[in-house]
C-alpha cells in the first residue's frame, strides 16, 4: 500500500435497467417538445420516432438534420459529429443539435451548428 487512498472504480449500470428506460423516455419527450415548439414558432416540423439512427430526429425541415440532446454534460462535439454524419448519409446540407437546458423553456434551447454548416444554411436561405 502506498498510503494514499484511492477511490474504488465506479460501478457500471446493467443494460436495460429502469434508469436507462427513463433516460430514453426523457429523450423522446424532449424530441416531442422541440417539434411542438418549432410548430408554435411557425416552422412545420414533426417527430421522427426512433426506428433508425440515420435520419433527423425532427422531420419537415428540408435539407436539415436536427439531433435532439436532452442529456446534460459536455457532449457537444460528439452530438454535432453525429448530426453531421446523419446529414451526409441522407444528403442533407446541414446537421445541427438542439440542446436542452434544464430549467429553461424549449424556446430558449440552443442549436449548435459548425461554422461551415451555418454558412451553408445562410447561403441556401432565400429569406435573408
Amino acid at each position: 500500500m502506498s498510503g494514499v487512498w484511492e477511490a474504488p472504480p465506479p460501478k457500471k449500470k446493467a443494460p436495460g435497467n429502469a434508469a436507462g428506460f427513463a433516460s430514453v423516455f426523457e429523450g423522446l419527450r424532449w424530441r416531442e417538445l422541440v417539434a411542438a415548439t418549432l410548430c408554435k414558432l411557425g416552422v412545420e416540423a414533426s417527430v421522427r420516432w426512433p426506428d433508425s439512427s440515420d435520419a433527423s430526429d425532427i422531420v419537415g425541415l428540408p435539407g436539415v438534420v436536427l439531433v435532439t440532446s436532452a442529456a446534460s454534460g459536455g457532449r457537444v462535439s460528439e452530438n454535432l459529429a453525429e448530426a453531421e454524419g446523419r446529414a451526409r448519409a441522407t444528403g442533407a446540407k446541414v446537421g445541427g443539435v438542439v440542446h436542452r437546458h434544464r430549467g429553461r423553456s424549449a424556446e430558449q434551447a440552443y442549436v449548435t451548428l459548425s461554422l461551415e454548416g451555418f454558412a451553408r444554411l445562410v447561403s441556401n436561405s432565400k429569406k435573408f
